[in-house]
């Protein structure tokens, strides 16, 4: 495999794992009826997942049109 074959391929598996974590963020958040400082983890969780989708989404384009 090409090295960007490699890199993008990495990216698409960060992706996965970054959508897990913002889907704990909306699970603590539904949870945040019954405790509400499970609030304040929700969003910080959310906030971390959409700044390093949008830094992927980015990284991938730039690899994509690379060539």
């Amino acid at each position: 495999m090409e090295r960007k074959e490699l890199l993008l391929e990495k990216l698409k598996n960060t992706r996965t794992k970054l959508l897990v974590f913002s889907l704990s963020g909306i699970l603590l958040w539904t949870s945040s009826i019954f405790m509400p400082e499970n609030r304040i983890l929700s969003f910080i969780s959310l906030a971390i997942a959409v700044f390093y989708w949008r830094k992927i989404d980015e990284l991938t384009r730039i690899l994509e049109n690379k060539d």
